[in-house]
Formats: structure tokens, C-alpha cells, sequence
């Protein structure tokens, strides 16, 4: 504690010296295209992008597409204003649509795993779990959810920790006496989330961030997509999934 102390006090005279402030961490003098805005007022939207945003599927391979939104389509305006300045055009799926593991989270929470006793090293381990997990989850996405924008990339900040945070929900309900009355359904949801978990970070992750595999391996898209897709001779009308590129068609 002393020495994140002293780190800490070291860092705010390095900002007193840097930026004539106690507080300013340099943002204020940055030299960028999207200079870095933080504020409050971004969190509602941010909340509602990074846990409920969803993709666009499709009959044509990878299936789940991950695009390029407008303000418009990509919130429920009638309920959700947009502050002012808040870009919301990057591709992003939140985690309750992307990482449905995560449904399992709570129980960590509300669940006391009948294996552990309490006030015994067990206990203290598991509430040890519980508070660096939930950390992990929610401080370090703080400065990314108070940004003008939300953007996958920042996503992956929480992402980590949110999916502890559920394999421990997954012990808590699978060692739980409620779990003894139906094990096997408790062991099919756990699977059945884990597996779409993986497939959908699978098929998600084949695009890459901007259609990056698209771009730089064409001829093996081409050849995955022909022979993967579910499309029987049509051609779906895709969304932008890539930035100022179009979609091509596939031969």
C-alpha cells in the first residue's frame, strides 16, 4: 500500500510539472484527428452499447457480422438520447449478446457454494475470487465507458474479467444444493452458454476488426465463404461491416 502510495503522489507531481495541473493527465494538450473526450454524460449509452449492442446475421459466411452502425440504428433513441458529440459509428456487440457465458455472472454473486464453509481458508479464497474478478469486470472499464465513443477495443478491457466472473457464477450454481435436483440440466445450460460463447467469439473473430481477413486474404474468403454460406444462390444484402470499403461481392 505504501508503495502504490508513493507511485501514486509521484505520478501527480509528474502531472503538476508536465501540464501545470495536479489532475491533468495530458489530455488536454493532445495532438490527434479525436482528441479524447471523457465525461458522465457518455455512460448511459456506453452501458447500453457494451452489454446490449447486437450483430447483424446473415445466410452468408461467417453468419454474424459485426458493422459499421449510424446513431439511428444503432440505439433506441425514443428511450436513449445521444449526448452531444458521441460517436457511435464503430462495429461493437455487447457481452450479453457476444459472450452469453456471461448470464452466469450473478450467481456468483447470489449463490454460496455448498462446498465452501465459511470463515475458513476455502471462504476466504472464494471471496478473494469474487472481489478480483469483479474489479477486473467492471474499474477497468471506467475510463473506456466514460469515452465519447464506444468501440470493441475497449470492450476487451472487461471482457476478462466478466468471463472469471461467470466460471465462478458456474461453480457457485453447479456446487449449489439447487443444482442437485436437476445436475443435468444445470450441466447442459453451463455447456450450451460456453460452447455459443466460443462459437460466437470464433465466428466474430474470423472477420477481424475492420474485415481485416477480407482485405488481406481474399482468395481464401472467397473460398470459405462459397462453401460455407447458407445462402442457396442468393445474395444477401449485407451492412457495412467494413469502414469506407463497400462489401464486394463473392464470385
Amino acid at each position: 500500500m505504501t508503495t502504490l502510495t508513493l507511485v501514486g503522489l509521484a505520478l501527480l507531481g509528474y502531472n503538476k510539472l508536465r501540464c501545470d495541473a495536479w489532475l491533468e493527465f495530458g489530455t488536454k494538450w493532445q495532438l490527434s484527428a479525436y482528441p479524447l473526450k471523457m465525461s458522465a454524460a457518455y455512460w448511459p449509452v456506453n452501458l447500453y452499447s457494451y452489454s446490449l449492442r447486437s450483430w447483424f446475421a446473415s445466410c452468408q459466411f461467417p453468419y454474424l457480422y459485426q458493422v459499421w452502425s449510424t446513431p439511428s440504428s444503432a440505439f433506441p433513441r425514443a428511450f436513449l438520447p445521444l449526448p452531444r458529440g458521441y460517436d457511435a459509428h464503430e462495429p461493437l456487440i455487447g457481452f450479453l449478446v457476444g459472450v452469453p457465458l456471461v448470464w452466469l455472472a450473478p450467481w456468483a454473486f447470489i449463490l454460496s457454494p455448498r462446498t465452501v464453509r465459511p470463515r475458513t481458508q476455502q471462504a476466504r479464497s472464494y471471496l478473494f475470487c469474487l472481489l478480483s474478478f469483479g474489479v477486473m469486470a467492471t474499474v477497468t472499464g471506467i475510463a473506456g465507458f466514460s469515452v465519447f465513443m464506444s468501440t470493441m477495443r475497449y470492450l476487451s478491457d472487461v471482457t476478462y474479467g466478466l468471463v472469471l466472473l461467470s466460471l465462478l457464477g458456474a461453480y457457485a450454481l453447479k456446487s449449489h444444493r439447487i443444482a442437485s435436483h436437476v445436475p443435468r440440466a444445470t450441466s447442459l445450460v453451463i455447456v450450451a452458454l460456453s460452447a455459443a460463447s466460443v462459437v460466437i467469439g470464433l465466428l466474430i473473430g474470423y472477420q477481424g476488426y475492420n474485415g481485416h481477413f477480407h482485405a488481406y486474404n481474399l482468395a481464401l474468403d472467397r473460398k470459405l465463404t462459397r462453401t460455407l454460406s447458407l445462402c442457396k444462390g442468393e445474395s444477401p444484402d449485407l451492412p457495412a461491416w467494413r469502414p469506407a470499403f463497400g462489401n464486394e461481392p463473392v464470385d
